[in-house]
């Protein structure tokens, strides 16, 4: 399994570009990505933990909702999101 991202603007479409993590190129999100990623931050990963993309797939199966929140606070200068 695997997670692609593409964009399309004006009707071309945008393919995601490859990046290089732990001497591997990756240009999906895939458990070997994911393993590359945890390596090169030394944090661990709790995705693979939590059953990876077999649990991705469960998920996208069942249906999700994509929220986002777009605001500026010029007053603060969204320290919310740092402190």
């Amino acid at each position: 399994s695997e997670i692609r991202r593409f964009y399309v603007q004006d009707g071309v479409v945008v393919q995601n570009p490859t990046v290089t993590k732990v001497g591997s190129p990756h240009d999906s999100i895939t458990e070997g990505f994911c393993d590359a990623a945890a390596e090169w931050a030394a944090d661990g990963t709790n995705f693979l933990e939590k059953g990876g993309m077999e649990s991705m797939d469960i998920a996208h199966e069942t249906g999700m909702v994509l929220v986002m929140s777009l605001w500026d606070d010029e007053t603060v200068n969204m320290k919310w999101l740092d402190s």
